[in-house]
């Protein structure tokens, strides 16, 4: 169901994508007659500013997006600028109105995005995907059709910048649309919330910076684009630091969690299954991209507390220790991560691994949801020791524990992740 509703989006932006060209190619011949020297000169302009914009895509950490927001910000003020400048001294720069249709903006715009996404595949930097493209020149139609369809000719300046705001916001919020229609059912929220805490802050860049390239257009010109763009730049190198930081930490987690396998406290490779499963699950039950990450890491260090025993658990199955045992090591092992000083998210996770379920249901305890994955999964693990044949038997000690140790909802996520039917007993 979800791959068929991806493919239904991207049928459907193409389909728009075949439209606006048509059009806009259209309009183009049609206004060939009215584009003066400087029209075209302003208009190779900005195209070559989106296409120099396309090199400066950036991937935003946790999330895994590859965003471009030079190209959004000069396609956005493109669609909504009014006036050109006239190219000459500068005593004698004067503005004057726009004489040809959105088509030539929109030909524009799709040319710029065309020319710098097979410039940033030929130099080979990170590049936004042609679905993205695809929607920026969809949300320069769209800005540009409310934008002409709000009145606002003789306003004052600030009625006009809150019409642009208003104009270039209303194709993030129809995007933002579009991803909770194709998002699972029980993903709505978790796309809400990454989009608002990971994607509005570079959105609301965008925006702003569109507004003030069209407002500046008339005065500046193409130079507008550049001078106020500028700040996307130093917004790249920000978001390149912050993941270098992620990369720092996931260094880190790598190291600690082969610490238990390297000295002999679990299997080979157990914390990696564990983490696998755990992510599977958290997908099936609808968490966003920072919380499955925040779980994966989680996952991968939960049996760091076993350094602290005097003696190893056989196999490293702490399903098989006694419960004040897998609570002093649920406790150690949080207490390790907390000593990393970034990772306090994860040693929330970790501390509360050991807590069965019961406790939230009788006692009201806050066990949060990753906690609940990761002792649903280890347990899953640690009963097959090894062997995938004993799959049923996993599950069968699984049950046993259904609804007083452990999670039914997440059991129920592993079993249909697993493939399997849900039976409960």
């Amino acid at each position: 169901m979800l791959r068929s509703r991806d493919e239904a989006v991207k049928v459907a932006l193409v389909a728009a994508v075949a439209v606006i060209l048509v059009w806009s190619i259209v309009s183009a011949v049609h206004h060939a007659d009215s584009l003066s020297v400087t029209d075209l000169e302003l208009l190779g302009g900005f195209a070559l500013w989106m296409t120099l914009g396309s090199l400066l895509d950036v991937r935003l950490p946790g999330a895994g997006v590859v965003v471009a927001p030079a190209s959004i910000a000069v396609a956005l003020a493109l669609a909504m600028v009014v006036t050109w400048p006239s190219l000459g001294p500068l005593e004698q720069v004067t503005s004057y109105r726009v004489g040809f249709g959105n088509g030539v903006i929109l030909l524009t715009i799709a040319v710029g995005l065309l020319v710098g996404g097979v410039l940033s595949r030929l130099v080979g930097v990170v590049r936004v995907r042609w679905p993205v493209r695809c929607a920026i020149l969809i949300s320069a139609a769209v800005t540009a059709i409310v934008f002409d369809a709000v009145p606002h000719r003789g306003t004052y300046t600030w009625q006009s910048m809150l019409i642009m705001l208003a104009c270039a916001a209303a194709p993030g919020l129809l995007w933002l649309l579009v991803l909770l229609l194709t998002a699972r059912p029980n993903q709505a929220a978790s796309v809400l919330a990454e989009t608002v805490f990971v994607q509005v802050p570079v959105g609301a860049a965008c925006i702003s910076s569109a507004v003030a390239i069209a407002f500046g257009t008339s005065a500046l010109g193409v130079l507008a684009a550049p001078l106020v763009a500028f700040p996307l730049v130093l917004m790249r190198f920000a978001i390149h630091q912050q993941e270098r930081q992620r990369t720092t930490r996931r260094q880190t987690v790598a190291a600690l969690a082969r610490l238990t396998e390297v000295a002999g406290y679990n299997r080979a490779g157990h914390s990696r299954q564990v983490a696998q499963l755990c992510r599977l699950v958290g997908v099936r039950l609808g968490l966003g991209p920072r919380q499955l990450s925040v779980l994966e890491d989680a996952a991968l260090l939960h049996d760091i507390g076993q350094v602290s025993l005097d003696r190893p658990i056989p196999d490293g199955a702490t399903t098989e220790a006694a419960p004040l045992d897998q609570r002093a090591i649920a406790e150690a092992g949080a207490g390790i991560v907390r000593r990393t000083g970034r990772m306090e998210s994860v040693a929330t996770l970790l501390d509360d691994q050991a807590t069965p379920y019961h406790m939230e249901v009788i006692e009201g305890a806050q066990i949060p949801i990753g906690s609940r994955i990761i002792k649903v999964c280890n347990a899953y693990v640690d009963h097959l020791a090894g062997d995938p044949g004993r799959h049923s038997l996993a599950m069968e000690r699984l049950y046993l524990g259904l609804g007083y140790e452990y999670d039914p909802e997440v059991i129920d996520a592993l079993m249909a992740e697993l493939g399997g039917e849900v039976h409960r007993h």
